[in-house]
């Protein structure tokens, strides 16, 4: 896979970034199964696919870590594999279908990437979510993004599910639900 000194220097790299820039290195680091060259900027669940691959390859399947209820506060441990969130995604190399029909209209986007993420800078997430559709619309270019965010938004989410990793954590405390990021 990689040399020791090549994890070094990545180790080395990687300290103190930012959580985004930090996932865009290991990303690039970590061994692309499509072929692509290390440069390549992977839609955001294929990146996420990488770092979980690069994450087994180095320190095992099992994640083990811990969470705050967010209702009692009580601190719950969480336990998973990285099976359970690579095999939930297609991590094939083909986009499928990038359209949706809206009012008779065929929308083309593209499914967005880390680095889309990284131009948006620290927006409002209304904003947030405005520019990065924008950036990811491919065709037509005058279409109204607040129209039709939410389908594209729920067209993306079916094409690239490891690009929102969650895990499902129940408070052995108080019985509340909720889900947390991965990252």
């Amino acid at each position: 896979m990689t040399s020791a000194a090549d994890l070094l220097a990545i180790w080395d790299a990687a300290q103190g970034l930012p959580p985004l820039r930090r996932a865009q290195l290991l990303s690039r680091f970590a061994i692309d199964a499509c072929g692509q060259d290390a440069q390549h900027q992977p839609p955001i669940g294929v990146a996420n696919a990488r770092m979980f691959a690069l994450r087994r390859a180095l320190f095992g399947s099992e994640m083990i870590g811990l969470a705050p209820c967010p209702s009692c506060k009580e601190t719950t441990e969480i336990a998973a594999q990285v099976e359970d969130f690579v095999a939930a995604a297609d991590q094939s190399c083909d986009d499928g279908d990038l359209s949706v029909e809206i009012d008779g209209r065929h929308v083309r986007f593209r499914l967005p990437t880390l680095d889309d993420i990284a131009a948006i800078g620290d927006a409002e997430p209304a904003v947030a979510a405005s520019e990065l559709l924008r950036a990811c619309i491919v065709e037509p270019a005058d279409i109204d993004v607040a129209r039709i965010g939410e389908l594209v938004l729920a067209r993306m989410a079916e094409l690239d599910p490891l690009a929102d990793a969650t895990l499902a954590l129940s408070c052995h405390a108080c019985g509340h639900r909720c889900s947390r990021p991965t990252a």
